[in-house]
């Protein structure tokens, strides 16, 4: 069978080769399309439109923002070389990172122009009732009020 013409594995070999294409061009569009998401948060946030554009391009390359590669996945051999560069398996891990990388850029940013800037987690609870969202609502301001009289509050 091996030697059967017309070949039966290339038509699976291509097969392959398009689910693996589609895949991997969804998941750096949905890294493309978070990571635009972020960014126009970013540009919203005060400190951040404060900054020159150097401290912009620093801090961003500081804590990791980079821009969606560029795939090239024309051959067998394109589409190798780009799974090996970005595994499908990592892509997840790297949309799910970009919170805390803007997250980290945003506290820069506020750090750069009020070094006394403090950053204060808000603690995650599941609320289950109007009472439980008054309960947490309290805490938070109870914390925050604290932290704000130490000097300005980044909330993460």
């Amino acid at each position: 069978m091996l030697l059967v013409e017309p070949d039966p594995i290339l038509p699976l070999l291509k097969s392959l080769e398009d689910a693996l294409r589609n895949e991997l061009t969804g998941q750096c569009k949905r890294y493309a399309d978070e990571l635009e998401k972020k960014n126009e948060e970013l540009r919203a946030d005060d400190s951040w439109q404060q900054l020159a554009e150097d401290e912009r391009a620093s801090i961003c390359n500081q804590v990791g923002i980079a821009n969606a590669p560029i795939l090239t996945l024309g051959t067998h051999q394109d589409l190798v070389a780009a799974l090996e560069k970005h595994p499908l398996v990592v892509w997840r891990d790297r949309i799910d990172a970009l919170s805390a990388h803007f997250d980290s850029a945003r506290e820069q940013a506020a750090k750069l122009l009020k070094p006394e800037t403090q950053t204060v987690d808000i603690p995650r609870r599941t609320l289950e009732s109007p009472e439980d969202v008054d309960a947490w609502v309290k805490n938070v301001h109870k914390e925050l009020t604290k932290a704000v009289k130490k000097g300005p509050v980044v909330i993460r």
